[in-house]
């Protein structure tokens, strides 16, 4: 029996859906979403991808497309100490939620780590998209 209607909590973001609240299908995957997560979701560089494949499946008589799957976004990070350097990360989809919604990316202090650069006590964080628009600060 499918859960969609009972799911107690969002399966990207782990939201807990109150009673009445909305949840949606994701384009990408078979994940019952937030709308936290679907705004984001819109986000994706791959949206408009996965929506035209969903409809192209629905027209073959497809009606359980399981969707092109939801792959890592991938952002820069600045940080800026007495020169800027910059690294890319792949976000996961609740990551990328946490970006869009949130202004936040959890674990992103880890990844930094995870270069092998000394991270100093103070120092400005940014996170960019390829095309070099900072979004937020970190």
């Amino acid at each position: 029996m499918d859960d969609f209607f009972t799911k107690k909590r969002c399966d990207r973001c782990g939201h807990e859906f109150t009673p009445g609240e909305g949840r949606i299908m994701s384009k990408f995957n078979l994940d019952c979403i937030c709308d936290a997560c679907k705004r984001a979701e819109q986000k994706h560089p791959d949206y408009e991808d996965a929506c035209k494949a969903e409809v192209e499946a629905i027209n073959r008589g497809e009606h359980n497309f399981p969707g092109i799957g939801m792959t890592p976004v991938t952002v820069n990070v600045t940080v800026e100490v007495t020169h800027r350097r910059s690294f890319d990360v792949e976000l996961t989809p609740a990551q990328w939620t946490a970006l869009i919604e949130r202004e936040e990316v959890p674990g992103l202090d880890a990844m930094y780590e995870e270069t092998d650069r000394e991270q100093p006590e103070e120092c400005n964080h940014a996170v960019c998209f390829e095309d070099g628009d900072e979004i937020i600060p970190w």
